[in-house]
């Protein structure tokens, strides 16, 4: 008491760990059920974040100073869009079975944060509708902190509603599918207008342009024609809630602000050696193929850097850092030999 430090900070305050598993859960549970899940579903290796050990449970004040004035700079989100940050474990309860999991405001949020981030959303016990989204359903619209309905919200919720309802009304699944129009249409592009139109390196780079706007346009028309309304923050985030309750979020997902600028960086970096390489040996003109060819090798070895990445094509998701590392190096000794 009085140290400022959460009980799991103060325990190991001489060798404190990086996070890499938040824990989404509600307070009315067995403790003992509680914990015995989460050691049950945890790696060796993860070090996991729960609330009422990490944060500091002093008084009301010090406690809402922790939470601050704005939910995305709160505890439990910067956790969550923490890179460190691998996965969501959500342990769901006995005792809000046939009310949900979601019928409290904090988990919604939680999972809403998770989704968008990209991280894998696992649900290994109680996933039925009775222990997530209740039955008959509770919207996100009308869950709350705390089991006290009858009670007008606390700072807590109006602190979360507020965060809600400035959220984008797009999840990070719709605009990762835009990305995708845009960056086929800019891979194809190029090569149709040099064969129809131009046959120089001016036309390549006009065709790129145009494959760009081109693609732009369509994920724009795509977008509308698929979703005419745009949707307020509580229909996406009860999007999430129904998608995560079947297994979609199960793998890690692409992130378009974080992983299109390291694919381009990864990519970009073949392609300048691809470029310099012919262009010392066969001249300026073949030399822009090898930006193609720098850019589809990334494609072929991105993978490989990053196997999780992939978890929804592939359908696999490895846990444990030195399983990746292997398969990774197994991966490139078979794309070597094959080369």
């Amino acid at each position: 008491a009085g140290t400022g430090r959460g009980l799991a900070l103060n325990m190991n305050k001489a060798l404190p760990l990086e996070v890499n598993l938040m824990i989404s859960h509600a307070w009315c549970e067995n403790i003992g059920d509680f914990f015995s899940d989460v050691l049950q579903h945890m790696a060796k290796h993860e070090v996991a974040y729960i609330c009422f050990l990490a944060n500091y449970q002093g008084t009301r004040e010090e406690i809402k100073r922790q939470l601050g004035n704005d939910i995305n700079t709160s505890p439990f989100t910067q956790v969550i869009r923490n890179p460190h940050c691998l996965r969501l474990l959500v342990v769901p309860n006995d005792a809000l079975r046939g009310k949900g999991l979601y019928s409290r405001l904090w988990c919604d949020l939680e999972i809403k944060v998770a989704a968008d981030e990209g991280l894998p959303i696992h649900i290994p016990t109680r996933n039925s509708d009775d222990y997530l989204l209740g039955n008959p359903r509770v919207s996100s619209m009308n869950a709350r902190c705390g089991s006290r309905t009858d009670r007008p919200p606390n700072e807590d919720e109006l602190l979360i509603r507020k965060g809600i309802e400035e959220m984008p009304p797009k999840t990070a699944r719709s605009l990762t599918f835009e990305v995708c129009i845009v960056t086929m249409c800019a891979a194809f592009a190029p090569g149709l207008f040099v064969q129809c139109c131009m046959r120089s390196v001016f036309g390549w780079t006009l065709g790129l342009a145009l494959g760009i706007f081109v693609g732009m346009g369509a994920s724009f028309a795509v977008s509308r024609l698929c979703r005419p309304n745009l949707r307020n923050g509580y229909q996406v985030l009860d999007s999430v809630i129904d998608g995560a309750a079947k297994g979609w979020y199960h793998h890690r997902r692409v992130r378009p602000a974080q992983d299109i600028f390291s694919y381009l960086l990864f990519g970009g970096s073949l392609a300048v050696v691809d470029f310099l390489v012919r262009w010392n040996r066969d001249g300026f003109d073949c030399a822009t193929i090898g930006i193609v060819e720098g850019l589809s090798a990334g494609v072929c070895l991105w993978p490989i850097a990053r196997i999780n990445h992939f978890g929804p094509w592939t359908g696999v998701y490895i846990m444990r850092p030195k399983t990746r590392r292997l398969v990774g190096l197994f991966l490139a000794a078979c794309a070597g030999v094959s080369a």
